[in-house]
């Protein structure tokens, strides 16, 4: 019965290409009524947004299974992932790397600048997420008055002085997006990432934010993306000195930033137009 109202809207909406963003069991029960419907009508694709890394989780190497199964009895058409290179280490997969789309945010809903400058650390309490180094680095960086924080760093108040620190709480939807705008910079510097969310909300919202590299060879070049790469997710030290550089580059100009975020923009979502319709055969 869940079913069925996506079954229908994807008969009234005369829908012939689904994607799934994603897999789970409940997305392979609903990829199985669909085909069960429509057959050769609607042909289905699946995108993993997962990392190498996480494999550690044995239910994402369960769900990498489950997709070549279903792609090998001709239930998916094809796999493609948003990790660079992930097709050249699983053949079955397209070969080239799905761009993600950043939000489709109104610019009237960008907000004005925090004062004292504050960059927005919206990370989880885990190894990958690396949030104690990211809290650790915006301490040390001079440029930085105030660090927000979704969870306290337990602990490293024993070890250190955190008298930047404000928590903010988990947000979602609309309220994190505002968190993000008001900040100078977003900091998400983990230690394994496809294409966060995280990065391309803040972007969204006309606000820097500083990632891993991603490896993405479709930026190298980008100005932007040079700005909000580091190398050295595990160094505090180092890593204050690339939250400095965004940070003092988003506050020297912040026209010019705008519009390093703007173009940028506009090439991802041009590349990644190009790209999906490459992998779905438009």
């Amino acid at each position: 019965e869940m079913v069925m109202p996506v079954l229908e809207a994807i008969e009234a909406m005369g829908i012939r290409k689904i994607v799934f963003q994603g897999f789970s069991r409940n997305a392979d029960l609903l990829l199985l009524a669909i085909k069960a419907r429509f057959l050769e009508e609607v042909e289905c694709f699946a995108v993993t947004h997962v990392t190498t890394t996480q494999f550690e989780h044995f239910f994402e190497i369960e769900q990498i299974r489950a997709l070549q199964m279903r792609l090998s009895r001709g239930v998916l058409k094809g796999l493609g992932s948003v990790k660079a290179d992930f097709g050249a280490a699983f053949e079955e997969f397209y070969p080239h790397t799905l761009i993600n789309y950043a939000p489709n945010i109104d610019p009237g809903l960008h907000l004005e600048k925090d004062s004292p400058v504050s960059i927005h650390v919206p990370l989880d309490v885990s190894w990958r997420k690396n949030m104690y180094t990211n809290v650790t680095a915006g301490m040390l960086c001079e440029s930085v008055e105030r660090i927000k924080t979704s969870n306290y760093p337990t602990g490293l108040s024993d070890i250190r002085v955190l008298d930047k620190l404000m928590l903010t709480g988990y947000l979602r939807g609309q309220r994190l997006l505002d968190e993000m705008s008001r900040s100078t910079a977003v900091i998400s510097a983990t230690l394994a990432e496809c294409q966060p969310m995280t990065q391309l909300e803040a972007f969204a919202m006309n606000t820097p934010a500083l990632t891993l590299d991603l490896g993405l060879v479709e930026f190298e070049g980008d100005p932007l993306m040079e700005l909000c790469s580091t190398r050295v997710t595990d160094n505090p030290y180092r890593l204050s000195k690339d939250i400095g550089r965004l940070v003092d580059a988003a506050l020297s100009d912040p026209a010019a930033m705008s519009g390093m975020i703007r173009d940028h923009l506009d090439t991802r979502t041009r590349l990644a137009t190009e790209r999906l319709k490459d992998f779905v055969g438009i």
